[in-house]
């Protein structure tokens, strides 16, 4: 697994050096630590924040930076790289994973209360109005877990580690452990923190389907609570050791259920699961917004997504007065983006992905209308985008 340099402990001027697993660096009275071994079969990573100061503790907040090394700038360099997939911070402990393009797993779990996480994002010099300043980029460099946190935090995070009295420290394990497949993550990610975790075929479903799936762990009980704060207590079937099926019908309209899964340790694992409104609605609404902020003939993808709902709503909630709005929008614009006769974007071709929308929207638009030349304009596109 690629690792960066660089600082352990962000907030420490000093660097902190591990020898023979182990290592400290102390910064205006507090000490940073930590130390490595093997545990449950995987790296187990132990850091920790001592108060020597004689004074309260409360910074905004105290950052562990992992280091796995995120940063994807080119092929296939990036084949080998680890995204930061999945990250969540509980209530009684953090788990998550990275994953590369070419299929490894990395589990990163902890037993103990991580107050928050944050992607490193890479920065660049800009400046504005005359100043110098940071631009956040979109490339992510690694990931920082916070050990202390000012907040304020989500309400599932643990709320208790904003401070540090005179004397006190606080610590953590982390685990890192690279799995065979994406299968196994929340059975170890539960073994690993102790916390019963949750699993879902689908997290979001229309109004009036079933929820269903799983929970890894030692559980006792599951509790869903409605966005009309009605509890509901969801029978668990046991399917083998430490591993339960549930299902859910929701009767409380939509919005968003929040579960709580009970462990026999006192630990508590949540999930959320959304119901939505119908497909038709959220088609309506697009086209109708699509109307109200147009699209521009400005060659960036972005500029021109509304196409996207005018389409796809015409094909499944057709409304003729407002489909033909649309379509004028359409055929006012289209010939400003696209080169009918070479079958390519007119400008920023090296954008492939503007090209690559255009070409679903107008499959979408060949769908709607059966329009042969739209599906020609497409498989241009597509023959551009393949050379």
């Amino acid at each position: 697994v690629p690792f960066r340099s660089g600082s352990l402990f962000p907030e420490a001027k000093g660097p902190l050096t591990i020898r023979n697993g182990r290592g400290e660096v102390k910064e205006e009275g507090i000490t940073y630590g930590a130390e490595y071994g093997v545990e449950h079969g995987a790296l187990c990573l132990r850091a920790w924040v001592r108060n020597d100061s004689g004074k309260v503790f409360a910074p905004d907040r105290v950052r562990l930076d992992l280091g796995v090394d995120c940063y994807m700038e080119s092929f296939p360099s990036w084949n080998g790289k680890m995204f930061p997939t999945l990250m969540r911070a509980e209530r009684d402990g953090f788990w998550g994973y990275f994953m590369s393009p070419g299929g490894r797993v990395l589990l990163v779990a902890s037993p103990d209360p991580v107050a928050s996480w944050a992607n490193d994002y890479e920065q660049s010099p800009r400046c504005f109005s005359g100043k110098q300043g940071y631009m956040g980029a979109h490339r992510i460099r690694t990931v920082f877990l916070d050990l202390m946190h000012r907040g304020p935090l989500p309400p599932r995070h643990p709320q208790h580690l904003s401070r540090l009295e005179p004397g006190k420290s606080s610590s953590f394990r982390l685990f890192f452990k690279v799995l065979d497949s994406l299968r196994e993550v929340k059975r170890e990610a539960a073994f690993l923190t102790g916390i019963p975790v949750l699993d879902a075929e689908l997290y979001t479903q229309e109004e009036g389907q079933a929820f269903c799936g799983t929970v890894e762990g030692d559980v006792v009980r599951m509790e869903i609570r409605s966005p009309r704060s009605e509890l509901f207590t969801v029978p668990l079937k046991k399917t083998g050791e430490g591993r339960f099926l549930w299902s859910f019908l929701p009767g409380s309209g939509c919005g968003m259920y929040t579960c709580a899964v009970f462990g026999s340790n006192d630990k508590v694992g949540e999930g959320s699961l959304f119901v939505r409104p119908s497909l038709a609605s959220y088609l309506r609404q697009a086209r109708k917004a699509g109307l109200r902020w147009l699209p521009t003939e400005t060659h960036h993808a972005e500029c021109f997504y509304p196409f996207y709902s005018y389409f796809l709503s015409r094909l499944h909630v057709p409304e003729p007065e407002l489909d033909s709005k649309a379509e004028e929008v359409f055929l006012s614009l289209f010939p400003k983006l696209f080169d009918a006769g070479k079958k390519v974007m007119r400008n920023g071709r090296h954008r492939i992905q503007d090209a690559a929308t255009m070409a679903g929207i107008l499959a979408d638009r060949y769908a709607a209308t059966g329009e042969i030349a739209t599906l020609e304009n497409a498989s241009g596109l597509a023959d551009f985008l393949i050379s």
